[in-house]
This record gives C-alpha cells, structure tokens and sequence, in this order.
C-alpha cells in the first residue's frame, strides 16, 4: 500500500509532550481550556479483523510502539526523524490530524490522543484543623451543615479489612506518621512509564512511593508561569479514605477506620498519561495488563481524584471508557471526582464516563462549591470538598508530607464517597457496583436551587448504617423478531422494563447498546423519552410497582456473522437482584452459510474452541429438555469470560463468571428451565489466546 504523509493542520494547540535536544520531556499549552495530550502519540483500538502493524506502515512517518495497552490498544508515534521536522504547535495539530485520518479508516475501532489527567485540588500550606465534613449534618454543637454524618456511623460499623479501595494517583508516603505501621496500607504499584512524568530514575516497579510532583515555571511548557510545590495528592485522598491509624490519639481520623488502602502511582510531574491510567484501572480490578505482575488483592472501590478538561468519555476517551467498563464488569465500585474547571462535568474525562460515580464539591454549609466544582447531570452525588475561599479551617483535612495540611477540590470530595462506599460494603461485601451506587444516592441529602443551582445529583454523601431503604427490583428483558436474518433485512429488538417492587422506582435510566453491524431504522418507546441511535438511552422514571415500560427498536442488518443488543436498566434505589437489570439478544446473520452457533451436548463429551484475537467473542447454544441445576465449566489455561444468555427469546443474562486469570475455570452452577440458552465465550485479557473445553452437565 502506498505510504500517505502526514498533513500539517492549524487546529488549537494543547498542553503536549515533545523532546528537546533530546533531553527531558517539556509540555507546552497554548491554551488553557483545551485538553491536555502527549504530542506524537495517537492510542488506536484496531477492530477484530484489523492488522496493526499494515496500518503503521501505511502511514509515513509513524512507528508502532513495542507496547500494548491492557484494553489491546496499540500506541501510534510520529518518528524522531519526522518529529524534528515540526515545531511543538506543529505537532500537536498533526497529532490531531492524525487521530482524524486514523478514525476514518475502516480497520480502525477508535483512535484517541494520549490525554494528559491532573490531580483535581486547589492545594495551600499545612495546618491542623477539626474535620467538619465528618460531623452529623446539622447546626447544633458538633454538627456542621456541610458534614457527612460519620459519628453515628461509626456507632454501626467501622469497616472492615476484607474491602479493599484502590487511589490511583500520584502515589503514597507510607512513612507519614499517620501511615507508617497502619495494617490499612497494602502493597500497590507504580504504573507511570515515562521517566519524566514519574521523577524517580525508573519506569513501571512495585514501589508506588510518591517522589513528587513540582515543578519549576514553565517547565512544562507555556504553564503554570509560576513555581508548584509537591502537592502530596494521593497520600492526601488516600488520609480521607482512612490509609491511617484512626483512634490512636495522632492526626487526623479515616472515613473508613479498617479498610484495605493500596496506592497505584500514574500522576507525576505534570500530570499523568491515558495509557497509564488505564492500564492501572484494570490491574486495581484484578485483570490482566502486560509485563505487569497480576494483582492478588484487586479493588472493590477505586478512587481517581484526576481528571482533564474538554474531554467527552464515550465519545473522546473510549480507552479510559472501554477499562471503566472492564472494571466495573470485574465487580469494582468505581468513584471520579468531576473536576475543578467550573463547567459541565460532561465536558471532562473520567467524570463523563458510564459506569462511574462522579462527585461534585461542597463546602461546610453543604453547597455546592460554585466558583471550581464541576456540574450537571452528569454528576451522581455531593460530597464536602472545602472551600478556602472561606479560610483554611473550610477546607479538607488529610495528610500529607512532614504532616497534615488543608486542601479543597474535587479531588477531596471523591475520597469521602470511596469511603462511604466501602463502609456499606462491608455491611454488604456482594453487592455489585449499580446496588452501591443507588444507595449512596438513596442516602444522600437532597439539595434545593440555591444549595445546588447547577446540577449535583442525588444531594448531600450521607452515612447511614443500618438503614431500612424502600427498594424497587427493576428487570428488563429482550425479545427478537427472528435468531436468524439474512443480510439487508430488517430486525426487531422489543425491550421491556419492568417494576417488580416493591417500591416506586425513580431514576430510572435504559441504555440499549445496538450491535455495531446494524443501522436504526427507527424506535417507539411507549413510557418517557428516548435519545441516541447506536446507543439508545431512555428516561423511564417513574415507573410504579407492577408497570411495565417497552423500547421498540427496528434495524437494519448489514453484515454477515452473530451480532448482540446490549441492555440494562438502573434506578435511584436499592436492587438486591441485580441479575435481571441486564439482558442481551443474540442473532446470527446470514450472509454466505454463515453456520449457526455450535451445540454443546449436555453430559460428556466436551466441545472444544480456540481463541486467536484479542477481545474474539465464541457463541455456542445449550439446549436444556429438562428443567433442573446444571454446571456449565471451561477447562484449560485460557483466560476466559463465560456469559449465559436465555432461555428463548428472552435472553436474559442468567450468570456470569472470571477465569480467574491462573489457569482456574470459569464455571457457572444455575437452575435453568426448559429452552435454549446462548453461551459467550471471550477473552479476559490479551494473554487469554489459545485453547478451551467446554461442558455442560445436569446436576439434578
């Protein structure tokens, strides 16, 4: 193929990285509300049938990178040769342009910049202080208007070292008075890869130690015009979270007294890089990430008090979307501050991403923080942040070097929500993350137009234990026109959301995530409003005990193979059966013989597979005559995800189970009634390529 150069184009700059005299790395920024991003660096997911390396050498003036993401993500640079040729702005437009020729190109799934993310505080010197935003919510002696409502709390539960919350950050000082000697902290690990960013002579190690963020002016690039001390960041969130001693007469208290605290580094110098940050989330959720050791002790809540500015996630950021996704699918609660640029948290990455729980920040009289927080309706939930603009005393206490120090930001509110969240989950350790998230919101104290003029969510964090909450178990189900179409045809999803009680639901939301090879023909929903064509999304609330809602969906069949519609369902309260808040369609499209899904006998002998790319799905179909308890077990070294969709045309998501990722099988044990039931088989991580065995056996 011929090789087509790259195009200089005059686009706005951004904060970037580039090599001078081939020393260390500067950032320039020409402007300060545009995202930050490593100039020459484009992160590019190729699809299934996509070959990476044709594509670089398509493209002159580009070279592959050696490494892979964990999501399978290649990283794309310009050359040093062709990096000599473009000054600093120059470079950044033509990564720009890049990323938009990379897009077009039909064996390409998306092509991001590398973002550059920030801690998100407003940092001043150190002062001991009382910690308002822990007190019962109240204007009485000990109380604060602002606070959180810990106290009584405590009186239930103290948490407990089965929960483990990641803070992936800038790192920990696991020699601070407050820390050295806590059984709270637990090792993590240092994922920045740049020796620059990270400021302590190596790259990736086991050591998540802080070494520091300052910088001198200009040093990285056109701002900040002045000096920056080391902000000491995430051993501040991590203080919050309770990585210290609390109730031994020293410092300051935990929100969470025993919980488990491992610190992941990416933020260093400057900032951190996309491609760090996501290889951390997914080994905080236990998953795989290459030439990095497996994480035994993965997270049940992560904290990212981190973020970048004019930045959509679904649409901007799908590399930081695709490893929340993983995460949260792996069982981890995941919790984002929603940023200090005073605009719409939609227009911020993580804050913008699905599947997250994005905080916004109050101050002591517990409102929303107006002139730095993030807002809108994007945001999930209030917690206290500080506000200096008051005094230190209205900021958040935590810890820091050399001592304690008060810092405001939404990088503070966020820790108060982790903490919560692992105090209720070690009340509750099997909830799943929409069963925790609606609590919070559940708890939260609502605020009215002059506490939140902007948009914040369910209210003001509340800790409430124990607590008798109405609940409300949502379900949806899907039901197709047909399990085989030729191409061209049209096909019809009938989705159905329904209230089993025994509560009024609020809140509720439907996305349904149509399969990437069809086109909407178009959708009638009888209860609410829906918006979006690829992935719809519908506004069910409210929705009483014993109704029923329904998304009719018409579509047009272009490719040939097995394609599947994703739904789920979430609400405002608790749903202690999450199973059924999530169902899928498959159906095989016929081009030329494409063969329907193989069947896997009941009893012996097993059916074999191989996996041979990253992220391939296998659909098998389980035929079951007779209603009872079977066990559905993998077998092999392959890292496997087994997912069981049935019976019929129902196709709701029955279990699901993780290969561990050492060889284990992943197996489900399920009751299931008479039908026929589809299996997927796909890859947990990129080391997950090779052979399984498949078997179905009755149990009774």
């Amino acid at each position: 193929m011929k090789q087509k150069p790259l195009t200089i184009r005059c686009m706005v700059g951004l904060i970037a990285l580039i090599l001078v005299n081939v020393f260390s790395p500067l950032y320039a920024q020409n402007s300060e509300n545009t995202p930050r991003f490593v100039p020459g660096e484009v992160i590019v997911k190729m699809k299934p049938s996509g070959d990476a390396e044709a594509m670089t050498r398509s493209i002159f003036g580009v070279e592959r990178s050696r490494k892979m993401t964990s999501g399978g993500e290649v990283i794309i640079k310009v050359n040093p040769t062709m990096r000599k040729q473009f000054s600093a702005a120059q470079m950044i437009d033509e990564t720009l342009a890049l990323v938009e020729e990379l897009n077009q190109r039909p064996d390409v799934e998306y092509a991001q910049p590398n973002y550059i993310l920030e801690r998100q505080i407003i940092p001043n010197d150190s002062r001991y202080g009382e910690q308002w935003h822990y007190f019962k919510n109240g204007s009485e002696d000990d109380e604060s208007p602002g606070g959180i409502g810990l106290p009584e709390a405590w009186d239930v539960t103290k948490g407990s070292q089965d929960i483990i919350v990641t803070v992936i950050d800038t790192g920990i000082l696991p020699e601070h008075q407050d820390i050295a000697g806590s059984p709270n902290l637990i090792p993590g690990y240092d994922m920045i890869s740049d020796l620059f960013m990270a400021n302590d002579e190596d790259g990736r190690d086991a050591d998540p130690t802080d070494a520091g963020d300052a910088i001198r002016a200009f040093e990285c690039g056109n701002g900040p015009p002045q000096d920056r001390d080391n902000s000491w960041h995430g051993t501040h969130v991590a203080g919050t979270i309770g990585v210290g001693i609390t109730d031994n007469n020293l410092g300051i208290a935990g929100v969470n007294w025993n919980t488990k605290v491992q610190a992941v580094r990416v933020l260093g110098k400057c900032g951190g890089t996309t491609a760090d940050i996501i290889d951390a989330i997914r080994w905080s959720a236990g998953l795989n990430v290459p030439n990095v050791p497996q994480n035994n002790t993965p997270a049940n809540v992560i904290n990212m008090s981190l973020g970048a500015a004019g930045v959509n996630c679904p649409t901007q950021d799908q590399a930081t979307q695709s490893a929340i996704r993983d995460a949260v699918l792996a069982g981890t609660t995941v919790v984002v501050a929603a940023g200090n640029d005073a605009i719409d948290a939609s227009q911020a990455t993580p804050a913008s991403c699905h599947d997250v729980i994005t905080v916004a920040a109050s101050d002591p009289r517990g409102h929303l923080v107006s002139r730095y927080s993030n807002f809108g309706q994007t945001v999930d939930i209030l917690a206290p942040g500080g506000d200096r603009a008051g005094g230190d005393a209205d900021a958040v206490l935590s810890t820091v070097e050399g001592g304690y120090a008060f810092y405001n930001g939404t990088s503070m509110a966020a820790p108060h929500v982790a903490g919560v969240a692992s105090l209720i989950l070690s009340e509750n350790p099997d909830m799943l993350p929409g069963q925790v998230e609606a609590r919070l919101k559940h708890d939260a104290l609502p605020r009215n137009n002059i506490q939140c003029p902007k948009g914040c969510g369910a209210g003001l964090l509340q800790a409430k234990f124990p607590q008798l909450v109405e609940k409300a178990d949502l379900g949806v189900q899907v039901e197709i026109s047909s399990e085989m179409v030729n191409v061209d045809e049209t096909l019809t999803y009938s989705v159905t959301i329904t209230n089993h009680g025994p509560g009024e639901a609020t809140g509720v939301m439907l996305t349904n995530r149509l399969p990437q090879e069809v086109a909407l023909i178009s959708k009638e929903f009888n209860h609410g409003t829906c918006t979006g064509d690829s992935v719809v999304t519908c506004d069910v609330s409210p929705l009483p005990n014993g109704f029923h809602a329904r998304l009719t969906l018409v579509v047009k069949t272009e490719i040939a193979g097995s394609i599947t519609n994703h739904t789920e369902v979430k609400g405002d309260l608790p749903d202690e059966n999450m199973s059924n808040n999530i169902a899928s369609a498959i159906t095989i499209v016929d081009g030329n013989g494409v063969p329907p899904p193989t069947e896997v006998p009941i009893a012996p002998p097993s059916t074999k597979g191989e996996l041979t790319e990253f992220r391939q799905m296998d659909i098998f179909q389980v035929k079951v005559e007779n209603q009872g308890e079977y066990r559905l077990e993998t077998a092999g070294d392959t890292d496997v995800m087994m997912t069981l969709y049935g019976p019929n045309n129902r196709h709701v998501l029955v279990a699901q189970d993780l290969d561990g990722g050492d060889g284990a099988n992943a197996k489900i044990i399920q009751s299931l009634e008479q039908g026929t039931y589809f299996m997927e088989i796909r890859h947990q991580s990129i080391f997950g390529m090779g052979k399984y065995e498949i078997s179905v056996q009755q149990l009774n």
